[in-house]
């Protein structure tokens, strides 16, 4: 029997700069979660970004609940089920476990079963990243696409392939959030890199152990993405979590760190049949092509992992 409680409101800090997690990202659905100071307990976890119903199996902390969007559920079957090594690959390493979906009787709606990626942090950081120059595609109104594309424009997407939509630090017990209405804001390469160096600072200075995990994460998803040609992965985002407790290393001594591509509405498998999906060519300030003539690899991702790797090595190599 499945045991659903919903998700907990995160009280308001003292301090004036640390912000409610409730009130900072709305109208978006996320598997974005932060877990109470113990994660081996049955605590349901807090959502940084997004609004809506996410739901925890209290009897199985390790699994996040969350509402079915249709053309995110397809994407996680048809990921699943790829035979081809290099999307293999992809999903298993750089998605969360999907678990299919289970029904909520007094609800009457189907839920997505997938990893909780914060089991066994004891004070988990945070970060949503955007990734691609792109973000809309034909299954949205026209005007979502405006919105979208203009969104794109106004901030580092278009031009670097990466913004901020959520981060949360957590030290010393205390958490403090990013607003994505101000993550949304930044346009300049500078600024954005000393955001996510905030979030890799710690209380002896920047992680840069972790920074070099992720590193290696990210060039390792790169190399995939710079060969696969079958999905498009639109408005996705990359989810970076590492632990700022030290004491939390692997067997080799190593920081546990994730770095997973989560939020797939709009991802999906590219075929001769929806090329009207991307059809018109689309093109940003950086020459950045990305265009439904023919199946190609998804140049505006990898422009923003590219983006990403820059600026996480200039944080590993500039001074504390």
């Amino acid at each position: 029997t499945i045991i659903l409680k919903p998700v907990k409101k995160q009280k308001q800090l003292n301090n004036p700069t640390s912000l409610s997690l409730s009130s900072i990202y709305s109208l978006f659905l996320k598997i974005i979660s932060i877990m109470s100071n113990n994660n081996n307990n049955n605590d349901v976890p807090e959502q940084v970004g997004g609004h809506g119903a996410i739901l925890s199996d209290v009897s199985d902390p390790t699994i996040i609940l969350k509402p079915v969007e249709e053309r995110e559920l397809k994407f996680y079957v048809d990921i699943n089920q790829e035979d081809d090594e290099v999307l293999k690959q992809i999903c298993l390493v750089f998605t969360p476990k999907f678990g299919g979906t289970t029904e909520v009787n007094d609800k009457g709606k189907s839920l997505i079963k997938m990893e909780n990626l914060l089991t066994n942090m004891n004070s988990p950081c945070i970060a949503d990243l955007k990734i691609g120059t792109r973000q809309h595609t034909a299954y949205m109104t026209e005007a979502k696409q405006l919105g979208c594309i203009e969104k794109c424009k106004s901030s580092t997407t278009a031009s670097l392939g990466v913004r901020i939509v959520g981060m949360n630090r957590k030290l010393n017990g205390e958490s403090v959030g990013f607003k994505k209405q101000e993550a949304v804001k930044i346009s300049e390469l500078q600024v954005l890199q000393d955001k996510i160096q905030w979030f890799f600072t710690g209380t002896n200075g920047v992680r840069k152990d972790v920074v070099n995990q992720i590193i290696k994460k990210v060039k390792q998803l790169n190399e995939l993405m710079s060969v696969q040609k079958t999905y498009r992965f639109y408005s996705s985002s990359l989810l970076i979590v590492y632990d700022s407790d030290e004491s939390n290393v692997d067997d080799n001594n190593v920081p546990v760190t994730h770095a997973k591509m989560i939020d797939f509405a709009h991802s999906f498998k590219l075929t001769e049949e929806n090329l009207e999906l991307i059809a018109e060519i689309h093109e940003n300030e950086e020459g950045i092509i990305d265009s439904g003539k023919t199946v190609d690899i998804d140049r505006g991702f990898i422009h923003g992992l590219n983006s990403l790797t820059t600026m996480l090595e200039n944080i590993v190599n500039s001074e504390d």
